[in-house]
């Protein structure tokens, strides 16, 4: 005898759980911030050689903080799998050249294909980002340069993030908000 147990739900065999953290202190990253962990050739190309480099699933847990960490994530969520992924790589390259603009390429690698001259744009479990900026009413510029916006990778077998907040790491109040919005019995207090 068949059982159908959920109606009307979409089922994933993933097991992400990726989170936009949504801090109470509107701050926007200084020059010297913004070039953190970001390092351009003496051509000021930006070469992001590995595909790992723009690969997020539900492990390892990550918390991207930084502006360089946030257009990887970018670039991984908004163009990967997507038509219009030429369009908006150019979205995000433009912000970068404004913010750096000393950079004159942000060059991603190739697809791992034989002879492939396919540019990879990257792999991520769950695209939460679309519906963030949309729903938040926020452009991409705002999310890549304000402190305010951070990204947690993170497995919900693992749940990570929920045992850093739980073990007071992290000063819940400064906490604004969390999206998607997910209440984890073992959160509440």
């Amino acid at each position: 005898m068949k059982r159908q147990i959920r109606r009307n739900v979409f089922e994933t065999n993933s097991s992400s759980m990726h989170s936009l953290v949504i801090k109470k202190r509107n701050e926007y990253y200084d020059e010297s911030e913004i070039r953190e962990n970001l390092w351009l050739c003496d051509n000021g190309e930006w070469d992001i050689w590995s595909d790992d480099s723009l690969s997020f699933g539900r492990s390892p847990f990550e918390c991207l903080r930084t502006f360089e960490s946030k257009v990887r994530y970018s670039i991984a969520s908004l163009c990967s799998h997507k038509d219009n992924a030429k369009e908006i790589f150019e979205d995000i390259t433009k912000i970068v050249y404004e913010m750096i603009p000393e950079c004159t390429q942000i060059k991603l690698p190739k697809l791992d294909y034989y002879d492939s001259d396919e540019i990879c744009y990257g792999y991520i479990d769950e695209d939460i980002l679309t519906g963030f900026l949309k729903d938040e009413g926020i452009d991409l510029k705002e999310f890549l340069t304000n402190k305010k916006y951070v990204v947690i990778v993170d497995g919900d077998e693992y749940c990570i993030w929920s045992d850093v907040k739980k073990s007071g790491l992290v000063n819940k109040e400064e906490i604004e908000s969390e999206y998607p919005s997910r209440k984890y019995s073992d959160d509440e207090d």
